[in-house]
């Protein structure tokens, strides 16, 4: 790379991530509403790697092309600025996670994200533990240890609805207070106990605009996981401190979508780089696409 490009090509060491999963409690089952774009403006949170999975700076907003349905979308929104972060926890108290130490394991590993927290002031956290029912510990708070606290009293046991909470942690996310959010699941990745089906909740994270990092505690049962993390933009079995910094080196791009029809249908988006001189191979990161708005129909 020339000295030129020195200046826009920035890599950044790549760290370390961990995150959880989550569960809901209710009597009923009710049909899981879908997120919809309701407004002009599409958002997508991007990351771009190199080979090496380190972290790529400097690129611009004309090097990013962003595709929907196949079409060439106009990119109107560029951003890249490290900002706050709201981050859930879904920890798995399931008995299944008494083997092996996972659960001690699990707890560990929240209390090393939350000891490598505190780097922007308005960095906000929840907690919910899950086996057969969801429980909301704590809710979103820039205080860590009320989180640090439960953890020390959490013990295995009971039934795993991984599913349910994970529809409970999405939701949470509706009353946070940064762009930039994340849920941590940790878990071993069973589920004997769900109300919610594994289609349902596929429909209902597709248009969320959090993305899901997984830690599995066990190499069982991971295929489930792997796919919230690819559909959110999210991913799986990283290192504790890599979700802090993924979250915080993202691109933030926006589109106008060309397609105006608000028929309610799901809308594929791929986004590609055109790679600038002495830029090296890369990788992006991104959500997979969105539900369009739906008109109401007259009554």
């Amino acid at each position: 790379m020339d000295t030129g490009n020195q200046t826009r090509y920035m890599i950044v060491p790549a760290i370390l991530l961990c995150f959880v999963s989550f569960l809901h409690s209710q009597d009923d089952k009710n049909k899981i509403p879908l997120f919809k774009v309701g407004v002009d403006t599409v958002f997508l949170k991007v990351l771009v790697t190199d080979s090496r999975g380190r972290f790529v700076t400097g690129i611009q907003k004309t090097d990013f092309l962003i595709y929907e349905d196949g079409v060439l979308q106009t990119v109107s929104n560029y951003k890249q600025e490290s900002g706050p972060v709201s981050i859930g926890f879904v920890l798995d108290v399931s008995y299944s996670m008494k083997s092996g130490n996972q659960l001690y394991s699990a707890k560990n590993i929240c209390r090393q994200i939350l000891e490598r927290s505190n780097v922007h002031p308005e960095d906000e956290y929840f907690l919910i533990a899950f086996n057969e029912t969801a429980r909301l510990i704590r809710t979103f708070s820039r205080e860590i240890s009320g989180i640090e606290e439960a953890l020390a009293l959490m013990q295995p046991s009971g039934h795993t609805a991984l599913r349910d909470a994970v529809y409970l942690g999405m939701n949470m996310f509706e009353s946070c207070n940064n762009d930039k959010k994340a849920l941590i699941l940790i878990t071993d990745g069973r589920d004997n106990a769900s109300r919610y089906y594994k289609s349902e909740i596929r429909e209902f994270i597709k248009e969320s605009r959090v993305q899901i990092y997984a830690i599995p505690t066990s190499k069982l049962f991971m295929e489930f996981l792997e796919e919230l993390a690819e559909l959110t933009g999210g991913g799986i079995g990283i290192s504790i401190d890599r979700v802090h910094s993924e979250l915080r080196h993202q691109y933030l791009l926006g589109y106008v979508p060309s397609n105006k029809a608000q028929d309610g249908a799901w809308r594929e988006i791929k986004v590609k780089v055109n790679t600038p001189p002495g830029f090296p191979k890369l990788s992006i990161r991104a959500k997979k696409g969105y539900y369009a708005p739906e008109n109401e129909p007259l009554n």
